[in-house]
């Protein structure tokens, strides 16, 4: 996996950012689910696939949750 990741970015494809808690791009982000978490309304609350791109270029969109806000 280790070599395969260094082959990637030798030709400039690296993974999209997902964090929890990062903002939401729909341009590289997919909502999959909306989900009550500690995280702000609109941001990345769970991520499950990571993304690819090549410059910038989308390859695949991360697979993600996004955040409803708190649970009341």
């Amino acid at each position: 996996q280790k070599e395969l990741h260094t082959v990637l970015t030798r030709h400039n494809v690296v993974q999209i950012e997902a964090a929890p808690g990062s903002a939401f791009d729909p341009n590289v982000h997919q909502a999959v689910a909306q989900i009550p978490s500690p995280h702000p309304a609109g941001t990345i609350a769970e991520l499950f696939q990571p993304g690819w791109r090549i410059g910038e270029r989308t390859l695949r969109a991360a697979m993600v949750a996004v955040s409803l806000g708190q649970a009341n």
